[in-house]
């Protein structure tokens, strides 16, 4: 899974793969282009790993493929004034990172993840641990519920019970699971969405009604 650059959504990209260029240092390269099958926008990406060899082609392999993308030329990035610039500049680095370090990436989520919890939606359990802190964000009433299950879904995906210094050292570099830095980041901008952006555009909206009716 990879976060599309111009509809911001977790998708596996409809590719077309090209031949892996083995390199000197024992990895391969390969280019893979396709289309975002939500927003059909073109996406070009290089592909860079271990090269193993089987028969006489050669495969990518290794617990982390890094992945860069070359077209479009920009990258998704949190720019809304209304979000306070301390959680637009962690989201960002934590997307930017994830083309270098998948574990890295996850880390940095988490620990926004937990900054947000506490300090924007109140949330205190006597454990600190996000694993608890995430179950009690699915009781607030304000979240819609699609929210609260994404949020909850970085738990199952990142396998918390698994791995319980996700939840008890959250800015931690361990082991991810698949998908789970992208889809990370992906919940983190629905929770800045819900948190900021939304209630902004709806303020303005009122603003511009109460204009009309005035006139």
């Amino acid at each position: 899974m990879m976060l599309c650059p111009y509809c911001k959504l977790g998708i596996s990209l409809d590719t077309r793969k090209e031949d892996i260029q083995p390199l000197e240092n024992g990895k391969g390269i390969e280019v893979v282009q396709g289309f975002c099958p939500m927003c059909n926008n073109f996406i070009v990406l290089i592909k860079e790993g271990s090269c193993i060899w089987i028969d006489e082609d050669c495969e990518l392999s290794g617990n982390e493929v890094i992945k860069k993308i070359i077209f479009p030329q920009f990258h998704l990035r949190i720019t809304n004034i209304e979000v306070p610039k301390k959680y637009r500049d962690e989201l960002n680095e934590a997307y930017s990172i994830m083309f270098v370090s998948l574990k890295a990436s996850a880390a940095m989520s988490r620990r926004l993840l937990q900054v947000l919890l506490r300090e924007e939606f109140k949330i205190k359990v006597k454990s600190d641990n996000l694993s608890d802190e995430i179950i009690e964000f699915q009781n607030l009433p304000g979240p819609s519920t699609m929210l609260k299950r994404e949020v909850d879904a970085i738990r199952k995906i990142g396998n918390f019970a698994a791995h319980p210094r996700k939840s008890q050292v959250t800015g931690e570099i361990i082991e991810v699971e698949p998908d789970e830095a992208e889809w990370s980041v992906e919940v983190l901008f629905n929770i800045l969405e819900h948190l900021f952006i939304l209630p902004e555009k709806a303020n303005i909206r009122m603003q511009n009604l109460n204009q009309k009716s005035m006139n």
